[in-house]
């Protein structure tokens, strides 16, 4: 069965529930958790162990107007996406539903660009969510590789390096 991690932006429980059934029926199996936004304790990096793990097949964010707009889940959102990239690759399946007007891929930062974008009241998004878990991630090689690293109290660094060779100098 394939696992799909869900973060909502909101915590409303009942738009979580019924998104978690939903994929029940699609024989999905869903865990998430409502987003934390608290910048200096990097609560952004909660959920990265769950998202890294190999049998995750699909990040799914549940987003609105308000939070979406938000700089500070903006950012922290940044920070998790390039996390997790950092371990799954930048081809890593990553869907936005969206309660309200459907952002563009150009108005999102840019480690969520690679998103596909649907609205919540889609009337095949099952079917494309579906769709997109059994998809294989694609597969990119960029030329160097990037990850962030982040601890409470201590600070967080941005890891810069050649995908598969050694860089001289810094």
């Amino acid at each position: 069965m394939k696992k799909i991690w869900i973060t909502s932006l909101a915590k409303d429980q009942k738009r979580v529930r019924q998104t978690m059934e939903m994929l029940k029926k699609y024989g999905l199996d869903a865990n998430g958790h409502f987003w934390e936004d608290d910048l200096k304790q990097m609560k952004w990096l909660g959920p990265r162990e769950p998202l890294t793990e190999p049998d995750t097949a699909l990040w799914m964010i549940l987003s609105d107007d308000e939070r979406l707009a938000a700089p500070d889940i903006r950012y922290g959102l940044s920070l998790l996406a390039l996390s997790v990239q950092g371990v799954r690759g930048n081809g890593f399946p990553l869907m936005m539903v969206h309660k309200g007007e459907l952002p563009t891929a150009e108005s999102l930062p840019t480690p969520l660009q690679g998103a596909a974008l649907l609205k919540e009241d889609n009337p095949v998004l099952g079917a494309k969510i579906v769709a997109k878990a059994n998809m294989p991630p694609k597969s990119e090689t960029p030329e160097y590789r990037l990850d962030v690293y982040a601890m409470p109290r201590i600070g967080q660094w941005l890891e810069v390096g050649p995908a598969d060779s050694e860089w001289t100098g810094a």
